[in-house]
């Protein structure tokens, strides 16, 4: 599938050959540093209840192209470039369902709160604001609690990639999303 941003979005989509007429379909979104084999693991959960199952590699992970990875930002749009391909190949009916784990969980809720074709998200271990995720990771890793160096890396990012880091925060889409969700943590 053809990326928004100009390059290819690797996938597959495993069909239920025991439920060959379903439109039930779930997507599986992967985190960070994992790759579309990641959520394979849910094919015997969701195989059983006459799901097909869609994985793909995220922007700048595995097959896919893409500079970086933005956490959210950028993905999101390739999440919808995904659902777009699903709609033309399997029609317009499809209940579709999103299930995305750490930053695919991330992903999958920036998603939810654009595009109102997905059915209900299951979101397993996202962080809720990449602001508040970067502080935290800088005071585990280094004992400092530096607002103002996450300020200079905000500063750096939005110079390098046209984004802020304020602008991945699923915590402040959340009031817009009005299908079901259901969160593990």
């Amino acid at each position: 599938i053809k990326s928004p941003y100009g390059y290819m979005i690797k996938g597959r989509v495993y069909l239920n050959k025991a439920f060959p007429e379903s439109k039930n379909f779930i997507i599986l979104v992967h985190g960070i540093t994992m790759n579309l084999y990641g959520g394979l693991k849910y094919l015997p959960f969701f195989y059983p209840k006459g799901y097909h199952v869609v994985v793909f590699d995220l922007r700048n992970h595995g097959e896919t192209g893409g500079e970086n990875t933005s956490y959210g930002y950028f993905e999101k749009w390739d999440l919808a470039a995904v659902i777009d391909h699903l709609h033309r190949e399997y029609g317009q009916d499809l209940r579709l369902g999103v299930h995305g784990e750490s930053m695919g969980g991330t992903i999958a809720m920036l998603t939810m709160a654009m595009d109102h074709r997905i059915n209900y998200g299951i979101i397993d271990c996202a962080f809720s604001d990449l602001p508040e995720l970067l502080l935290l990771k800088l005071t585990q890793d280094s004992r400092i609690k530096s607002k103002k160096l996450i300020a200079l890396v905000d500063l750096f990012i939005k110079v390098r990639s046209g984004f802020t880091v304020e602008d991945v925060s699923p915590l402040k889409e959340l009031p817009t999303i009005k299908q079901p969700i259901l969160f593990i943590h």
